[in-house]
């Protein structure tokens, strides 16, 4: 089910993909370790009594944060193929974010409601790089994370 597109959405930075000098999450930090790219929708925890701040726990523990529009993603995704085009690739990039409560792991089970993924189809691996740099430099808001040692 699709998500609408002027809806907020997070995605948490780990601080390995946390670039420190221009205090914006690396490109990286937009790789799909899953079906699609794991992003929460902070309006609907809050509906529910629930804050970003307490699914960070665990692989999630002291990460930043990267908050788009769900309508940035495609805006990005055509734009990354504009610039891919004035380079030469040719190739498709589709982009396309929908609920996905089932792909939470067992920790976040509480907080599926506001699960979403966003799915990049390309056939063009340039394209996708493309993309994740896009994300990378548009965030509309990020939160750094925490680099401070454990005690």
């Amino acid at each position: 089910m699709p998500v609408p597109e002027q809806d907020a959405v997070c995605r948490f930075v780990r601080a390995k993909d946390w670039h420190k000098p221009e205090q914006r999450p690396k490109a990286g930090a937009f790789k799909a370790r899953g079906p699609g790219l794991s992003v929460w929708h902070p309006a609907r925890l809050q509906a529910h009594g629930a804050q970003l701040e307490d699914l960070q726990f665990g692989p999630l523990d002291r990460t930043g944060q990267a908050h788009y529009v769900v309508g940035d993603f495609a805006r990005l995704a055509s734009k990354a193929l504009e610039e891919g085009q004035k380079n030469g690739i040719t190739g498709t990039l589709d982009v396309s974010v929908r609920w996905s409560p089932e792909h939470v792991t067992e920790e976040w089970q509480q907080w599926a409601y506001a699960h979403i993924d966003v799915y990049t189809e390309t056939d063009c691996q340039p394209l996708a790089a493309e993309f994740r740099r896009k994300l990378s430099l548009n965030a509309r808001h990020v939160v750094p994370p925490s680099f401070e040692p454990d005690c």
